[in-house]
């Protein structure tokens, strides 16, 4: 890629400014919701046992001025606070040995709080300090897991502009950059403690180095592109739908034997003892939770069972429309209440 002008790297970093901006919600908003309580819990017992506490048994929750704490349950106690809320969720199969998921996000969590927060709590602000909690302090406090999505925010929008850049011209990364800085799934993503951003950003970033390899043949590039697809793969199970995208392109490139045998090499080095960890636990490497009546019971699973799935995609894109100005839900019940009014107009 030639060297970028002086007017390029003002617009991006324009677009970096604006992404940050969109996502710097994240910083003042509660955290204690859906998934975003499990990757919290996580991080508290990996900060607290290390690898053979990666689960989420034993893990208490407290209320503290505004936020939620997230300790350590006594040992007689095996359940702890958060599966008897996953419970009273309708969700049972979490009380497990070991949590299903790969471990990267929630290790970066982790190490994030050993960083910026280690004589802290593992904390997060709950609904109650929404309202009253000063911002300064919901900003210091939530700071070390808050920083993590935005950070793998910022590097998906830079790499994605890199990409651009490589299988077009300089105005098409920038494009490319600017149309995902401002996509309501990025923002929405990057509002909240979850995997995606992070997801998204390794495999992006495997994918560039991918295309510089087969370019240049350079086994730097082979490997770091390994070490990323490899990280991914760490971070959420979705990264295997990209793996078809890798296999495509080693049969392109196949006459690049050794450069193929150090990408897989790495890729397995990295997995193997994450996935043969999740086979000896529960008898295969690919574990998917399954729960009788769930979706019945599940609140999630219960709406997508009641309504057309046009009806939860409408309601799921305008909440990601408006999530970063704070009224998601009420623009989505005023959206809904006037289509009920105009269907009846009609009538």
């Amino acid at each position: 890629m030639r060297r970028l002008t002086s007017r390029t790297w003002a617009l991006l970093m324009g677009i970096l400014v604006l992404n940050v901006a969109l996502q710097a919600r994240t910083f003042f908003i509660a955290h204690v919701t859906g998934d975003q309580r499990l990757y919290v819990g996580l991080a508290m017992k990996l900060v607290d046992q290390g690898w053979p506490g990666y689960n989420l048994r034993q893990i208490n929750v407290r209320p503290q001025d505004g936020f939620v704490e997230f300790y350590p349950a006594r040992p007689e106690d095996r359940q702890g606070d958060l599966l008897r809320m996953l419970v009273a969720d309708g969700t049972t199969f979490y009380d497990q040995p070991l949590y299903h998921t790969p471990p990267l996000f929630a290790a970066l969590v982790a190490l994030s709080h050993a960083t910026c927060a280690p004589r802290d709590g593992v904390v997060v602000l709950g609904r109650a300090g929404e309202q009253a909690t000063p911002f300064g302090q919901r900003f210091a406090r939530q700071f070390y897991g808050c920083i993590v999505p935005v950070a793998s925010s910022v590097v998906l929008v830079l790499a994605t502009f890199v990409l651009g850049c490589r299988v077009g011209d300089e105005e098409t990364g920038l494009v490319a950059a600017l149309l995902l800085a401002l996509s309501p799934v990025q923002i929405l993503a990057g509002q909240r403690l979850w995997a995606d951003s992070t997801l998204a950003a390794l495999v992006t970033l495997s994918l560039l180095c991918w295309l510089a390899a087969a370019a240049d043949n350079r086994r730097f590039y082979w490997a770091v592109a390994a070490v990323c697809f490899g990280l991914a793969l760490m971070t959420k199970i979705a990264a295997l739908f990209t793996v078809p995208a890798f296999f495509g392109g080693a049969w392109l490139y196949r006459q690049r034997k050794v450069s193929l045998a150090l990408f897989w090499g790495v890729v397995l080095v990295i997995t193997l003892p994450w996935y043969v960890t999740v086979w000896r636990t529960f008898g295969t490497p690919l574990y998917a939770p399954q729960q009788p009546g769930i979706s019945q019971s599940h609140p999630w699973f219960a709406l997508i069972n009641r309504q057309p799935c046009g009806r939860i995609w409408r309601r799921f894109r305008i909440r990601c429309r408006y999530s970063r100005l704070g009224c998601g839900d009420r623009v989505g019940r005023l959206y809904e209440g006037a289509r009920r009014r105009r269907r009846r107009c009609w009538l």
